[in-house]
């Protein structure tokens, strides 16, 4: 059987996005996440930027961690849009999933930058919709090919740095999804 394609996984992840950001209100930017110190723009923002570090690393080019400023102006929804057609664009150019991407984390090939910019959007969809007190799910075939991957990473060291928070416990018969979120510190 062969592994699902990485873009096919990551724009699940974007579809789901694109359905909690179609129900978001301008008076639900301000409100809580379960990410320490930041409110739901703040998350958002953080999104955006990732998305447009991924699209930079796709190309092949040495990206930095920085969160910008704003990137989402005055629509958030319109301008994540936007840069989630665009990064999933750049990840469907041809060499793409095969050029090595240079990114804080370290460099990698870009099936995995690919895989692990899913990781984050699918654990970030989860806040989100936590925080605007939305119905979310992750596929148990996104979860299941994202939890493997996930498993590669140096999680030790994302977790030293701040990336991650500590792995939270479940039981035994917790789904994919489940493990997932809880193996980035969520408690789902």
């Amino acid at each position: 059987m062969t592994a699902p394609d990485p873009t096919a996984i990551l724009a699940r992840c974007y579809d789901e996005l694109g359905r909690l950001l179609a129900g978001l209100a301008d008076e639900q930017l301000s409100l809580p996440t379960p990410n320490p110190g930041w409110d739901v723009r703040t998350l958002l923002n953080h999104v955006g930027g990732g998305l447009a570090m991924f699209t930079v690393a796709s190309r092949g080019d040495v990206v930095t961690h920085d969160d910008p400023d704003d990137v989402l102006g005055r629509d958030p929804a319109a301008t994540l849009t936007v840069l989630m057609r665009e990064n999933l664009d750049a990840w469907r150019r041809p060499g793409a999933l095969h050029t090595t991407c240079h990114l804080p984390l370290g460099s990698m090939p870009g099936a995995d930058a690919a895989l692990l910019n899913a990781v984050e959007i699918a654990a970030h969809n989860w806040d989100l919709a936590r925080s605007i007190d939305a119905a979310t799910g992750i596929d148990e075939e996104v979860a299941q090919r994202l939890l493997t991957f996930a498993g590669t990473l140096p999680l030790d060291e994302l977790r030293a740095a701040g990336e991650l928070g500590p792995e939270v416990g479940l039981p035994a018969d917790a789904t994919c999804a489940d493990r997932l979120l809880a193996l980035t510190g969520r408690r789902p």
